[in-house]
């Protein structure tokens, strides 16, 4: 059976690389730039926020987050290694996980497949690695670029 913790621990410190995106675990560094993309008005809609996340608010989550055994959260980079979005495997179990947190800047989504390929990459970590056999991943009705993906 999969150790889901220990390999958990192992990708909390390894990059998964795409053609045009590596997911690197998020680390207190790139908090400040993913507190500025979830605070875009597309951002907070899409992924149901209602306030203003700060910058204490994201590492006090963060912490929370690092003592979890069962979620991954990337930064999605582009290939110079700047942080364009996010991505999220979490509540990961030996039979399914959720996808989520995905947010790609809207000065980039439209220039690439960069959400595309970071969601292929989540899912083969996924099936491939955790092994697992079912993926829940919620959008609102709504988000048409999430829901043609």
């Amino acid at each position: 059976m999969i150790d889901i913790k220990t390999l958990v621990a192992k990708y909390r410190h390894q990059d998964i690389v795409g053609k045009i995106v590596d997911l690197s675990p998020v680390t207190e560094k790139d908090l400040p730039e993913i507190v500025r993309l979830r605070n875009t008005p597309k951002m907070m809609y899409y992924l149901n926020q209602n306030y203003e996340l700060t910058l204490e608010s994201q590492l006090e989550w963060y912490k929370k987050y690092l003592r979890r055994g069962d979620d991954l959260y990337w930064t999605i980079k582009d290939k110079s290694g700047k942080v364009i979005g996010t991505n999220r495997l979490y509540d990961i179990t030996p039979s399914k996980c959720e996808q989520g947190s995905l947010m790609v800047d809207e000065n980039y989504s439209m220039t690439a497949p960069y959400a595309a390929e970071a969601i292929m990459l989540s899912l083969d970590c996924a099936f491939e690695v955790f092994k697992v056999k079912a993926i829940i991943n919620d959008n609102r009705h709504d988000n048409k670029n999430m829901n043609s993906i």
